[in-house]
């Protein structure tokens, strides 16, 4: 059922376009086979025109079928970012799951009112007990009213590997709520912690923080979306952090976040393909002075000389 949540208006525009686009050179044919071999052939195709026309719309259909995964391999590198349409607590890689500025676990049980990605960790790794959550978060960092934004705690459990990362601020009266600077401080302690502090991950699920419950004004998930990869791409030019990102879209999100999937994919490969990398030179005595030096931009650019 959830699959079919991800068909939205822009999907349905792109079938109908693909059907009429192969109807119309269906059509084009014909006219000219008949020209050639005149009535008989058009005697020969009329009984079968509707089942020809059913055909092409099932081919276009195929073609236009929502994606589950988009995947694109970083230029020059062994890394990947992967998209992925599922609930990120499925896939069974190092999870990112945001928290609050408090790693408050409960916030006086609104935490398990919620449908957020820190009450499915709670539910089903920690017994639906909150406060088993966090005696591990309690045991891993010095207590403080408050901590920094993109602040990472680590906890395995079930041989699972969970990065608590804070993302939001808790407000007075007990919700929480972040802007977007926020969201790219997560972004950059994420990679920082990645970076300097962990040992090596293969795979993190990256889901799309700040999207859901902390109320931020000019960040929808498409935007979000893009960040996640253009932040990544810059982070993997200088350390080399994790094989591959996976970056995890609700199904429900599709249609409420208006995501066009195609468009998504186009960013991803550009991106992908046609980063830059500039390097300061230091001036050596008596030589001109150079103050950067960029790489290939694309990676077909000697191939356009």
């Amino acid at each position: 059922m959830s699959y079919f949540k991800r068909f939205n208006l822009i999907t349905i525009k792109c079938i109908f376009s693909t059907t009429f686009k192969f109807v119309g050179f269906f059509w084009f044919f014909i006219e000219v086979l008949t020209y050639i071999f005149g009535s008989l052939f058009a005697d020969f195709i009329k009984p079968h025109v509707w089942g020809i026309f059913t055909i092409l719309s099932l081919i276009a259909l195929l073609i236009e079928l929502p994606k589950v995964k988009i995947s694109c391999k970083l230029r020059d590198k062994d890394n990947y970012i992967e998209i992925q349409i599922t609930d990120a607590i499925k896939i069974r890689s190092t999870l990112v799951v945001p928290v609050n500025n408090k790693y408050d676990m409960s916030m006086s049980g609104n935490v398990m009112r919620t449908k957020s990605l820190l009450k499915q960790v709670i539910v089903k790794f920690f017994h639906n007990k909150p406060e088993y959550l966090q005696n591990d978060i309690n045991d891993r960092i010095q207590k403080k009213e408050k901590y920094d934004i993109g602040q990472v705690v680590e906890v395995e459990k079930d041989n699972r590997s969970f990065l608590f990362i804070v993302n939001s601020k808790v407000t007075k009266n007990n919700t929480v709520k972040s802007n977007y600077n926020d969201f790219l401080d997560s972004l950059n302690g994420l990679w920082r912690y990645l970076a300097e502090e962990c040992s090596r991950k293969n795979e993190i699920v990256l889901p799309l923080i700040n999207t859901q419950h902390c109320r931020v004004e000019n960040l929808n998930r498409s935007i979000a979306i893009k960040d996640i990869i253009e932040s990544y791409i810059e982070i993997s030019k200088k350390s080399d952090i994790v094989d591959k990102l996976i970056i995890c879209i609700l199904p429900k999100d599709i249609n409420h976040g208006k995501i066009d999937l195609n468009e998504i994919e186009e960013y991803l490969k550009f991106k992908c393909n046609n980063y830059r990398i500039v390097s300061f030179n230091k001036k050596q005595k008596g030589s001109e002075y150079t103050p950067s030096s960029v790489s290939n931009i694309s990676a077909n650019y000697e191939k356009g000389k």
